[in-house]
């Protein structure tokens, strides 16, 4: 699966905002931005995928707006974002969350540190 693929970046999200809720983490834009890899994600897939999140219910505290000739932009804080009890839920039980988070650790790398220190 490749860096930017839906899935992956819904994954490193939800490790990172399930990491917060167990205060094993305060939300640095930083940290969130290294771990999504934000350099290498166009910020209208970026929003797309937060916006979808939002559609799954996966997260809240976050608003999406549209503004003239279609673009879209958050128009609230990033750091507000909070993972839902569903998102929980999804990261735990959904298979392609499983594999990802498998894949996560044996390799090296900032995900496999975040997923060690949230999901195990």
């Amino acid at each position: 699966m490749a860096k930017d693929d839906y899935n992956v970046i819904k994954f490193k999200i939800l490790v990172y905002l399930y990491g917060i809720l167990k205060r094993r983490y305060t939300f640095t834009a930083d940290e969130f931005n290294n771990l999504l890899e934000r350099n290498n994600i166009n910020d209208e897939y970026f929003i797309d995928i937060l916006e979808l999140m939002l559609e799954e219910s996966l997260i809240k505290n976050i608003t999406i707006s549209t503004a003239m000739g279609g673009h879209k932009f958050i128009n609230s804080d990033i750091s507000n974002v909070k993972i839902t009890a569903r998102g929980i839920n999804h990261l735990e039980e959904n298979k392609l969350m499983n594999k990802i988070k498998e894949n996560a650790l044996s390799s090296l790398g900032l995900l496999g540190e975040f997923v060690k220190k949230v999901l195990l």
